[in-house]
């Protein structure tokens, strides 16, 4: 997405919040919060590798002054505002409608030519306006636009619950059937084993309760 430096601010900052959270591979990352230095208003959040925790923490007990560049920039494109967690940090939307298009108390979506972004903190690279604009705007002749419109947070959300009780019931059946083919496999199998090998077999399999063990 193209775009237009109009002006640039440099805010001192510095650190609010650290929190570890954990990740579907069993790693965590990091959620860094952002605040105004004179006021403590949030003003964005970044995400770290849960490395920089101890770095991180101790940079906000000290209270550790950072700057940010406030960019008032120009899309090229008009477009619309897609919500995130930042969003609910600053008071605009609901946690329920992270992902949706920013709408107006109408219910019309919001179309965005002129925004304010927070990047380059202590003069560099990172937050990266690219991958903010990449992650937060949908242009609105986009082919994505029409979808991102009729995205609903709830929905989806009860979607992939019910997609989830899906799977889990599944692997259930698939559990219970193959427990009922092993037994099926094996029920005759003490047939021919005499009371002492059935009895050994039992204390083997964790089963010595059936013959008073």
């Amino acid at each position: 997405m193209q775009f237009k430096i109009l002006n640039k601010i440099i805010w001192q900052c510095r650190l609010t919040s650290v929190t570890l959270h954990p990740m579907k591979d069993g790693h965590q990352f990091v959620l860094a919060k952002f605040g105004k230095l004179d006021t403590l208003e949030f003003l964005f959040s970044y995400i770290y590798n849960e490395r920089n925790y101890e770095a991180l923490f101790n940079d906000m007990q000290t209270k550790r002054v950072h700057t940010i560049e406030r960019l008032l920039i120009e899309l090229q494109e008009r477009s619309y505002h897609k919500l995130t967690w930042d969003d609910v940090d600053r008071g605009i939307c609901q946690r329920d409608k992270i992902g949706e298009i920013q709408r107006n108390s109408e219910g019309r979506p919001l179309i965005y030519s002129q925004i304010v972004v927070f990047a380059h903190l202590d003069n560099r690279s990172l937050p990266d306006v690219y991958q903010i604009l990449e992650k937060e705007y949908i242009d609105i002749s986009s082919p994505c636009a029409s979808k991102a419109l009729e995205f609903n947070n709830i929905d989806s959300y009860h979607a992939k619950l019910e997609a989830k009780r899906r799977k889990e019931e599944m692997e259930q059946d698939d559990w219970e059937a193959g427990a009922y083919e092993e037994y099926e496999e094996h029920k005759y199998d003490d047939m021919d084993l005499s009371s002492e090998e059935q009895i050994m077999r039992a204390l083997e399999n964790g089963d010595g309760e059936y013959h008073g063990f």
